[in-house]
């Protein structure tokens, strides 16, 4: 029998907190935080955790740098990485304990502060790490060529994580500012393939709306497109849904899709109104005037 010999292994699960609470043993609130802090003072705060499992969890809590979510649409300024415009507060977070145990039906508590130096302005951003240790879990056995059982030492131990994201924004230096930079609409089919492919009845259009972040916090925008016939009258609304966190200087281009309707003999000719929802009462509105032929597709 063959003998293999592992170091043990650490999981990580959920780097990014992306799992709900239903996915863990241990329920965290809240998930995120936005606070509001004086220069020069100190905040107490509180995670709340309740264990819904019918066995002992033992957490271990640290502080970490943001974990930046973007995507393929978010846009930064040429040559910036995002920490070059979002410092960290990380060295500002203080744990009252890094270490718990949480017994079944329990709740506790994990409180920390948060010092925010005097000459501190804008927006900051950190993360507390919640893992949860799971304990050792048996590796399944292994055989070999001639289905031998291969002995193996593997120990696992599984870490279930989350990250909580911790904005602060100094109290009095920070404004909720954005700007629509444009608006593009693009066929999301071609005609050919229309005509040919009996599953596609009908052109859809892709709008990509440019949001560019110009205040000095973060922003998560929501808003609609309300499409308008030539005549003046509306004939469609669309939902942009929220975005993910907008940071100062960043832009976020936002995809909405319209299933293109019948169009009369001849094509059509609409104007779509973009309004968006910065947070705070901040709207910000654009449109675009653009035509599509009798099939549905964009006149160049």
């Amino acid at each position: 029998m063959i003998h293999i010999d592992f170091k043990k292994i650490s999981l990580v699960a959920a780097l990014f907190g992306v799992l709900s609470n239903s996915a863990y043993a241990v329920n965290v609130e809240p998930l995120k935080m936005e606070l509001s802090i004086p220069a020069g003072t100190t905040k107490e705060v509180t995670l709340n955790l309740s264990n819904k499992a019918p066995e002992a969890v033992s957490i271990e809590a640290s502080t970490s740098t943001y974990r930046f979510m973007l995507s393929e649409n978010s846009v930064l300024p040429e040559g910036k990485q995002p920490a070059d415009l979002l410092a960290s507060c990380e060295s500002w977070i203080s744990l009252a304990q890094s270490s718990l145990v949480v017994n079944p039906g329990e709740q506790q508590v994990l409180n920390f502060t948060i010092s925010v130096p005097q000459n501190a302005s804008g927006e900051y951003a950190a993360c507390i790490l919640i893992d949860e240790l799971s304990g050792s879990a048996q590796p399944p056995e292994i055989l070999d060529s001639d289905n031998e059982a291969l002995g193996v030492d593997l120990n696992l131990e599984m870490v279930y994580r989350r990250s909580i994201a911790i904005y602060v924004f100094v109290e009095g230096t920070t404004s909720i500012q954005g700007e629509i930079l444009g608006i593009t609409i693009t066929d999301m089919s071609t005609e050919e393939l229309v005509k040919e492919n009996f599953q596609f009845k009908a052109n859809n259009l892709k709008f990509l709306i440019t949001l560019h972040n110009s205040g000095t916090r973060h922003i998560r925008a929501k808003g609609n497109i309300i499409i308008f016939n030539n005549a003046g009258e509306p004939i469609d609304s669309l939902q942009s849904g929220i975005t993910l966190p907008v940071f100062p200087g960043f832009s976020e281009r936002i995809p909405v899709f319209w299933p293109v309707p019948e169009i009369p003999e001849g094509g059509q000719q609409y104007t779509a109104v973009v309004t968006l929802d910065l947070g705070d009462g901040n709207i910000v509105q654009s449109e675009t005037n653009f035509s599509v032929n009798e099939k549905g597709f964009i006149v160049k």
